[in-house]
């Protein structure tokens, strides 16, 4: 009763996630290790009115486990120019797919969505962004851009350091 008269938010949580750039693989949905897929089902089974679907531009340039002692990042290498951004736009593409293909999602951009999300029983994505990576050597106009998709949380660094921040 008191879940279902209040709005939650899961502050973080991983979903789309396209495939490593030049690849040939598809979009998973969020839950894809559950048995149900589907992302309404899954943050009703949770009990969140919204979440916060995040994605780390430098994913896949991670390796696994805690960075080694004495070092300040865990890729595998440095990206090369652009490719971090190429990696941002594949990930606001899964978000467009998404949208488009579970229209029960209501896309967040403003309060006024949460809101009304909630009192219609619509479970409501807020694109989150986990290193502003992309931003590459002061590209302000790609914050914009991102802005302009639906993205309304960034995470100022996430493994690496970039031109904003130093590692977390």
């Amino acid at each position: 009763e008191i879940v279902a008269k209040t709005i939650t938010v899961d502050m973080h949580n991983h979903g789309p996630r396209p495939a490593a750039p030049n690849s040939a693989a598809q979009v998973a949905p969020l839950g894809s290790r559950q048995r149900d897929t589907s992302v309404p089902n899954a943050m009703k089974r949770a009990g969140d009115s919204v979440v916060c679907l995040a994605y780390a531009v430098d994913g896949s340039l991670m390796r696994g486990g805690d960075p080694a002692p004495g070092t300040r990042s865990n890729l595998v290498r440095d990206p090369k120019p652009g490719e971090l951004y190429e990696s941002h736009l594949q990930y606001e593409d899964a978000y467009d797919k998404l949208f488009a293909s579970v229209p029960a999602l209501q896309r967040v951009r403003r309060y006024s969505d949460i809101e009304a999300a909630h009192k219609e029983s619509r479970p409501a994505i807020i694109q989150d962004a986990e290193g502003a990576d992309f931003l590459e050597k002061g590209h302000l106009d790609r914050l914009e851009a991102a802005y302009s998709r639906g993205l309304r949380k960034l995470q100022l660094v996430h493994y690496a350091v970039n031109d904003i921040a130093d590692f977390q």
